[in-house]
């Protein structure tokens, strides 16, 4: 019974650890093979609905000897079940930085877009890591426009 009762105390205290491991990942730092993503840069927070564009800047530092082959931010999008946009970051001033398109909202509520950041190291696996997210209008058609094509 003692045994028992250990395993359930600890237990639950693993189950916080394991947690507070995740959220500090969700807050947009990442570490692994050799690669640290720092906090992102995301401008705007807000679109609206016909869309726009959104400016991600994310400072990634390396381990000596490990390099950024390549750094990706997608964005997944409620409602759609492909993959939603992506863009390539280049290198500037010790950041990576790119512009992605973020489409036309279709529904009449607001959404949330989640961006994504994959980097390649030049050793070892890929660090993928969430990095923020964008709060979209929803459709407001305008009435003294003609109605929009269908889907």
């Amino acid at each position: 019974m003692k045994m028992t009762r250990r395993l359930l105390i600890l237990l639950p205290a693993l189950g916080l650890l394991v947690i507070a491991a995740d959220t500090s990942t969700q807050a947009g730092r990442r570490q692994g093979s050799g690669v640290r993503i720092g906090k992102a840069r995301i401008t705007p927070k807000r679109l609206p609905g016909e869309g726009g564009n959104i400016v991600i800047s994310v400072p990634i530092t390396t381990s000596p000897g490990v390099a950024v082959q390549s750094a990706e931010v997608r964005a997944q999008i409620p409602g759609i079940s492909s993959r939603g946009p992506s863009v390539s970051l280049a290198a500037s001033r010790g950041r990576y930085v790119g512009t992605l398109r973020a489409p036309f909202n279709r529904w009449p509520t607001p959404l949330v877009i989640t961006l994504f950041i994959e980097v390649q190291p030049s050793v070892g696996a890929p660090v993928t890591s969430r990095i923020g997210a964008v709060k979209q209008a929803g459709f407001q058609p305008n009435p003294d426009l003609p109605p929009p094509p269908p889907f």
